[in-house]
């Protein structure tokens, strides 16, 4: 059994996936377990998202794409504009990643999980603080910056896909 367990996730449609050490399982009904691929860190929190079609896991350094469809396929998300991530939501067709050590957040393009733009980034705008973490709750994605918390909702613009929620921000 590798150790230490770095996360559970169920994703939507009840398969259950595990990080242990740095291997990747699925996890069965019977207690027994398939590795599915290997992280390259060893340590450290593992954080989850999936769209109903892939399972997303971030370690802090790289991100991870299980691909549901195609035979449960495992690998890690060779984008060049790939940048270290240590969270990960899903909020309207899109994965939401955190840039360590930054206020940026940036998103896959829709459905594609894998596929990231350059330009597909925004800045938390109230406080400078670096995001150390977002979560995705009743539609709005709540961005968690060292010192300070932001709302954003969706826009419905392609373009740009979120904006603040004016007068959402707590100290």
């Amino acid at each position: 059994t590798d150790r230490p367990v770095r996360g559970l996730y169920t994703a939507s449609g009840s398969r259950v996936f595990a990080a242990a050490g740095r291997t990747f399982y699925e996890l069965f009904p019977n207690q027994t377990s398939l590795p599915r691929g290997n992280l390259i860190t060893t340590a450290g929190i593992v954080n989850w998202a999936d769209d109903g079609q892939h399972v997303v896991a971030v370690d802090g350094q790289k991100g991870y794409l299980l691909d549901l469809a195609a035979g449960s396929t495992f690998g890690v998300i060779t984008d060049t504009d790939w940048k270290p991530a240590s969270h990960v939501a899903y909020l309207n067709g899109v994965m939401v990643f955190n840039e360590l050590g930054s206020g940026r957040f940036f998103w896959s393009q829709i459905l594609d999980p894998g596929n990231l733009d350059a330009l597909d980034f925004a800045s938390t705008e109230a406080r400078p603080d670096p995001l150390v973490g977002l979560k995705v709750s009743h539609g709005e994605l709540i961005l968690f910056g060292a010192t300070s918390v932001e709302w954003w909702v969706p826009t419905g613009n392609f373009l740009s896909p979120f904006q603040r929620l004016p007068g959402a921000v707590i100290d």
